[in-house]
């Protein structure tokens, strides 16, 4: 898994259709996310997130669960994130105002958004997510839409694929 997310604009994979995708590639993202978001903003959900050792309950935009630094043509979405480190790493977007968003846009692209006021990120093996919104929210695994909904429950499996690189 590279990344589970839900909120503004996290349905932007599957909306995309394979044709626009084959012919447009990563722009065929960027044009549908580009006319979602007038759509899309202004929503916000209240989520639950809980950890070995974190509860977090907020009114958020989006939320991510990554396991890489690079998510959705982002480079450093998850500036803190390996792959072979065994976490994940979690970005938690606040609710908040167009013009606050503006400037932690500039953040999210240079990589530097996790010190931002508005941005919780967490690194966790194990993450419970609770929707508490009261509306349906689709839940992006890696492009498709996670069927089953909330409650999600995500957590890393130590050692369970053996990776064997040749001299």
């Amino acid at each position: 898994m590279n990344v589970v997310a839900a909120g503004l604009l996290s349905d932007t994979g599957f909306k995309v259709s394979k044709d626009k995708k084959a012919v447009m590639g990563k722009l065929a993202y960027y044009l549908e996310g580009a006319a979602e978001l007038p759509k899309q903003f202004g929503k916000s959900w209240k989520m639950k997130f809980i950890t070995d050792d974190k509860t977090v309950e907020e009114e958020i935009l989006l939320f991510m669960v990554a396991n890489s630094q690079s998510v959705g043509g982002f480079r450093e979405i998850a500036p803190l994130a390996s792959v072979s480190d065994g976490l994940f790493d979690i970005i938690i977007i606040k609710k908040m105002d167009i013009f606050q968003m503006l400037p932690l846009m500039l953040s999210i692209l240079q990589g530097d958004h996790v010190n931002h006021p508005s941005v919780e990120y967490i690194q966790t093996k194990k993450l419970h997510i609770e929707n508490l919104s009261g509306e349906e929210v689709k839940v992006d695994y890696d492009g498709e839409e996670l069927p089953e909904g909330f409650p999600v429950d995500i957590s890393i499996i130590p050692q369970a694929i053996n990776i064997v690189v040749p001299k």
